[in-house]
């Protein structure tokens, strides 16, 4: 049974939903592709004063199904469905970015030792207090299918501080604490069991980041795969201090004032879980401005990427 489940997720793991662009393909360069996730970014910007706040449809999280497509959907395109809406992170702000990694570092494979260019989508997982930001980054690559990496401060949020920039941000995070956290964690567990009793991923907590190691920028094959445990994604403290903890301001809008060329994060690598130290691995730099779109928050998917380790057992 066991084997067979596995066979099924990995399988599962392997499909490509409809694209959600006229032309677009996974076989094209990254540049076509990027350029093009790009335009659809731009053509449907909000204006400030139309940037949507509706509460989404809290129920849409005990939609089993649609948790655990997050995992088996390999797309660019949010996976098709009836009433497309993020139910968590359901509206942010988009952006041109490129992973330009540290030289001198030769520890791991693929993307962490080549780099390549991507969009970064920074969001809030609901609206209100507490402030919860997240981030989502995917790096294209030639003729092959995105890498895309997710990352956050906390499940619990940082509490009235509504600096974007005020903490760094991890693929592992600690359990939620409260009634409410603790229940949809619960039933998100229960959502993806499978995946995690396929052994494809250890916990409901870890954002895999191994497929990042298994292909380079130009969609060539990395034979051996090395990877870090867990990455982090330190803030440029230049624009910590410039942002405020106490500014209401839509945080879609704060981005904004962010110019092209500046440093948004430095990245850093953790061996193992026993590991205390941590490697540099390089940083993301802004390539454009933030745009919040229609296409970022209902069409761009950002998938939770299974262990590359379990998928060649």
């Amino acid at each position: 049974m066991k084997s067979f489940l596995f066979l099924l997720l990995t399988l599962s793991s392997m499909i490509t939903f409809a694209e959600g662009i006229d032309g677009y393909s996974p076989s094209l360069s990254a540049d076509q592709k990027r350029s093009m996730l790009w335009q659809q970014i731009q053509r449907t910007a909000y204006s400030n004063g139309l940037l949507p706040n509706k509460t989404p449809n809290l129920l849409k999280l005990l939609d089993c199904k649609s948790l655990l497509e997050t995992f088996t959907a390999s797309s660019d395109f949010l996976p098709s469905r009836k009433g497309k809406e993020k139910a968590i992170h359901t509206y942010g702000a988009t952006a041109l970015v490129t992973f330009e990694v540290n030289p001198e570092l030769k520890r791991w494979t693929g993307m962490y030792e080549t780099g390549g260019g991507g969009l970064l989508r920074f969001s809030l997982a609901k609206a209100g207090l507490p402030y919860t930001p997240g981030i989502g980054l995917k790096l294209l690559v030639d003729g092959q299918e995105s890498v895309d990496f997710q990352a956050m401060y906390s499940l619990n949020g940082q509490g009235e501080n509504q600096n974007p920039f005020a903490n760094d941000f991890r693929n592992i995070v600690d359990p939620p604490e409260g009634i409410a956290l603790k229940g949809l964690g619960l039933v998100f567990k229960h959502s993806i069991r499978a995946v995690v009793a396929a052994g494809l991923i250890s916990s409901e907590r870890e954002l895999p980041i191994s497929k990042a190691a298994t292909v380079n920028t130009d969609g060539s094959t990395v034979q051996l795969p090395r990877y870090p445990y867990e990455i982090t994604f330190v803030p440029n403290p230049e624009l910590t201090k410039s942002l405020s903890a106490n500014d209401p301001t839509d945080t879609r809008i704060k981005l904004q004032s962010i110019s092209p060329g500046v440093v948004l994060y430095s990245v850093f690598g953790r061996e193992s879980a026993a590991s205390t130290g941590k490697f540099f691995i390089g940083v993301i730099k802004l390539e454009s401005n933030f745009i919040a779109s229609a296409f970022g928050d209902q069409e761009l998917f950002f998938q939770h990427h299974l262990l590359e380790k379990a998928l060649a057992k």
